[in-house]
């Protein structure tokens, strides 16, 4: 495991490390390279004088049911940790809540039931492990999604080609459209919460991302960029807010850098067609948007014919997804 990510030694869970292979998925996840820091990713900063608190490891090794075996990043909405449950050989990410989490027990079983009703929310969220409303550290535990983020992706390996972005966008698009539909709102999309698997992108935090930023006006820089100009002033992230940001997300994805109020001007989106759809979803009206449904169809019409995703990615994020599915480095 990296150093920085363990848990200090006198708080380092005893009785052996994980169970037979978890030890090496470990490794894997935490290791050094890998895309961990989550303030790094999103520029959250905790509150002065609360960074030590807020990041600290449980004084008991473990959140809930969970041992903590390695920490995989501090935001301003909470501590992630790979964690295991009791008897189980499964990895799973937990989520440590800085704060209240008020409606998180709803928000979970909503999520919970879109899984288990929706087949393309099913591929586009991670599921739900285990929640804890209640409590000093209310927390949330999900499916441990070990491919690359996107946002290493673009930086080791440069802007994407528009065919891999489109499908992108199309998926992430489709997700957000069934959780709309049951209304689910993410309220914080944004590259850090992406990852790339073979079978499409996975899009993390759904039910907890807007604890963090859903009617707070302090946003650092980085975020603002995937910000709704609504969610800004202090109002809580509608399906529209999704749609602006889940633009920025693939503005970045094209050009390698955050969006702008400048990104219409063609030198971030040169495909005339797609900078128009992106440039009409970033609007400071929100009824000028298109809805996610919209947005994935207008992103990629059916095609019967279309190849799968991990086709149309560039090829050095295709080898690391592969690379990671086999258990070797990547590039995130």
């Amino acid at each position: 495991m990296a150093a920085g990510l363990l848990p200090p030694r006198d708080r380092q869970p005893r009785g052996g490390g994980p169970d037979a292979g978890g030890a090496a998925a470990v490794r894997a996840v935490t290791g050094a390279g890998r895309e961990t820091a989550v303030g790094r990713e999103t520029g959250a900063r905790p509150e002065a004088g609360a960074g030590a608190e807020k990041g600290a490891w449980p004084e008991a090794g473990r959140v809930g049911p969970y041992r903590l075996w390695g920490r995989l990043g501090v935001g301003a909405g909470g501590s992630v940790f790979v964690g295991q449950a009791r008897g189980r050989g499964r990895l799973v990410a937990v989520k440590a809540l800085h704060g209240e989490a008020e409606g998180l027990g709803e928000r979970v079983a909503k999520v919970r039931e879109l899984l288990a009703e929706s087949e393309v929310a099913a591929r586009c969220f991670p599921a739900v492990d285990g929640a804890e409303a209640a409590g000093e550290r209310p927390w949330v535990a999900s499916e441990l999604v070990d491919e690359p983020g996107l946002e290493a992706t673009v930086v080791s390996a440069g802007p994407w080609p528009v065919h891999a972005v489109r499908a992108l966008g199309a998926a992430l698009a489709a997700g957000l459209a069934a959780a709309h539909r049951v209304r689910l709102v993410h309220g914080g999309v944004r590259p850090s919460h992406v990852r790339v698997t073979e079978d499409g992108p996975r899009l993390l935090d759904l039910g907890t991302s807007d604890l963090e930023t859903g009617v707070s006006t302090r946003v650092s820089d980085r975020l603002r960029a995937y910000t709704a100009p609504e969610q800004l002033a202090g109002h809580r992230p509608t399906p529209y807010a999704d749609v602006f940001a889940l633009a920025g997300v693939l503005v970045f994805a094209l050009s390698g850098h955050p969006p702008s109020e400048q990104e219409s001007d063609g030198r971030a989106v040169r495909d005339p067609a797609l900078r128009r759809l992106l440039t009409r979803c970033r609007s400071h009206t929100l009824t000028d948007r298109p809805t996610a449904a919209e947005l994935s169809r207008l992103l990629l019409p059916d095609d019967v014919d279309a190849p799968p995703f991990s086709a149309l990615l560039p090829p050095s994020v295709r080898e690391a997804v592969a690379r990671r599915r086999s258990g070797g480095p990547t590039i995130g």
